[in-house]
């Protein structure tokens, strides 16, 4: 359940297309070691799910639908 609460900012390391969507790289160490695979964050008010992680930065997947209905 998402409290609303803001727990960091992190920077985007990339924003890569991915037909038919776009895969989204973001630098979170902070958090990093308690994320798994299938997580479910919230990215600027948007909830995307981890795809992948490596050391400090989180990777997802945003499909059409999310890009054409989210600020993303």
């Amino acid at each position: 359940m998402f409290t609303g609460l803001v727990e960091l900012k992190a920077a985007v390391v990339e924003v890569r297309d991915e037909p038919p969507g776009t895969r989204l790289r973001i630098a979170a160490p902070v958090i990093a070691a308690e994320v798994a695979l299938g997580d479910s964050i919230c990215v600027s008010g948007c909830c995307l799910t981890v795809v992948r992680f490596d050391g400090g930065v989180l990777e997802f997947e945003a499909g059409p639908e999310t890009l054409a209905r989210t600020s993303l």
